[in-house]
């Protein structure tokens, strides 16, 4: 694995104004609309870091919800290298009000994996799972993780 740690500094590529169709009952911003434009540009970063479009959100850690938005402001979304390795990629992303620089939500670890399914590769699956899918779909496993049909 590579930890960037400290290298590099939080870099904010996307702005969204906050619309009506963005809010909640409490007319502040609705936290499933921030995870949607969080999972979405996290897909953008790391597909572009890893230079690979076949990744998938493996997980996110907590996310902290620290402040609200309201109709019509505008917040952007920085996104941070914290760790590459061979099959994943974790980021940590913050979404700021643009005017006042304050931190609505911050995710500290969100991890993507690599997946080649379109060419039968599966990586970062746990090899018992494996196995017992294999097994069931009656599949010869080749190492690292190639499948072929019987």
């Amino acid at each position: 694995y590579m930890y960037i740690g400290d290298q590099k500094k939080m870099k904010y590529f996307t702005r969204k104004m906050i619309a009506h169709k963005d809010l909640n009952s409490n007319g502040t911003l609705f936290g499933g609309r921030v995870l949607d434009w969080i999972d979405e540009e996290a897909y953008i970063y790391c597909s572009c870091q890893l230079n690979n479009d076949r990744v998938v959100t493996r997980s996110m850690s907590n996310i902290d919800f620290m402040h609200s938005a309201i109709r019509g402001d505008i917040i952007e979304i920085g996104m941070e290298t914290v760790k590459i390795g061979t099959t994943s990629i974790t980021i940590r992303c913050d979404v700021r009000n643009k005017r006042t620089e304050q931190v609505i939500t911050s995710v500290e670890k969100i991890v993507f994996v690599s997946k080649w399914v379109q060419n039968r590769y599966f990586i970062g699956l746990d090899q018992k799972l494996l196995n017992k899918i294999f097994y069931f779909h009656n599949l010869k496993i080749k190492f690292p993780y190639k499948i072929e049909e019987n």
